[in-house]
């Protein structure tokens, strides 16, 4: 959810989600933008205090990998080609690898690694396909923004 909030905010910050009525921060009036960040702000320090509670290192440094990727992704990486698809399909693909790495620290019973990152591949590569499919219906309001997702770049000249 912190991404987002986080993409909608910066979104909504440089008038890209004007031609979206049905945006929750479409207009000012339905949340004005400094409560929003600061809202952010409090969202993304609970969720690195709670970071606590996860079990092991290798499943804590996931989380914060992953709330540091959602914290860049809109500012920083959503304007590379390909690197905004791959960020979003890496995010959803660690699921199961952070939580597989939990439990076996509660556990203390490794498990098949080979099956575990099968299931990670396959995930990331179907979200990959999710995304960039997501682009082409967002294409011209991607090439209006200048946006350069895979459609505005790679799609008919």
């Amino acid at each position: 959810s912190t991404s987002m909030l986080v993409n909608d905010y910066y979104d909504f910050k440089l008038g890209h989600d004007s031609a979206k009525p049905f945006q929750p921060l479409s207009t000012p009036s339905r949340l004005p933008l400094k409560v929003l960040k600061r809202f952010l702000s409090y969202l993304y320090a609970v969720a690195l205090v709670t970071v606590t509670m996860v079990p092991g290192v290798p499943a804590r440094m996931a989380v914060i990998m992953g709330l540091m990727l959602t914290f860049w992704y809109t500012q920083h990486l959503k304007p590379r080609t390909w690197l905004k698809n791959a960020v979003c399909a890496t995010l959803i693909a660690l699921s199961p690898l952070t939580s597989a790495m939990g439990a076996m620290s509660v556990t203390g019973v490794t498990g098949d690694w080979t099956s575990l990152f099968q299931v990670v591949g396959m995930l990331f590569v179907g979200i990959l396909g999710r995304e960039v499919t997501m682009d082409i219906s967002d294409v011209q309001d991607d090439s209006h923004h200048g946006v350069r997702t895979v459609p505005v770049v790679y799609g008919t000249k």
